[in-house]
Parts: C-alpha cells; sequence; structure tokens
C-alpha cells in the first residue's frame, strides 16, 4: 500500500505543488483547471490531481510561448 501511494506522488501533483512548477500562484491554476486547461482527476469533495507529465508539458510549453501579460498597447 505505502509503495503504491509513493508511485502516485511520483505520478501525480496537487494544486499546490502544480502552482510551484510552473510559477503561477494557487488561485490561477485552479482557474486552469476550472477553464479545462489542465486535465485534472478529482479524488474526492477536496482533493484534485494532476498528471505530473501534463503539469511539465504546460511548464515547457509556457517558457517556450510566454503568455501575453498586461494591458494591450494602443
Amino acid at each position: 500500500m505505502i509503495q503504491s501511494l509513493r508511485e502516485i506522488n511520483k505520478e501525480f501533483v496537487t494544486i499546490s505543488e502544480a502552482a510551484k512548477i510552473l510559477g503561477l500562484s494557487y488561485d490561477r491554476v485552479y482557474q486552469m483547471i476550472y477553464r479545462g486547461e489542465i486535465p485534472f482527476e478529482r479524488i474526492n469533495d477536496w482533493v484534485i490531481l494532476m498528471n505530473r507529465s501534463d503539469i511539465e508539458s504546460l511548464r515547457k510549453e509556457r517558457k517556450k510561448n510566454p503568455p501575453k501579460v498586461g494591458r494591450p498597447k494602443i
């Protein structure tokens, strides 16, 4: 049982862990989940897990193509 939990911990991340990996706030990651930008698994009412490989792919994509932030220039 403990071994399988360790394997799960390597394969999945929480919202807080994903926020650290992506360099974003907890709230921003939660918004991205809500908008369908990040696939997730809901374990119960309180626990949301995301596949670590999905988060790493998103991190690489954001590094290659950073999101546009701020007001548009006129």
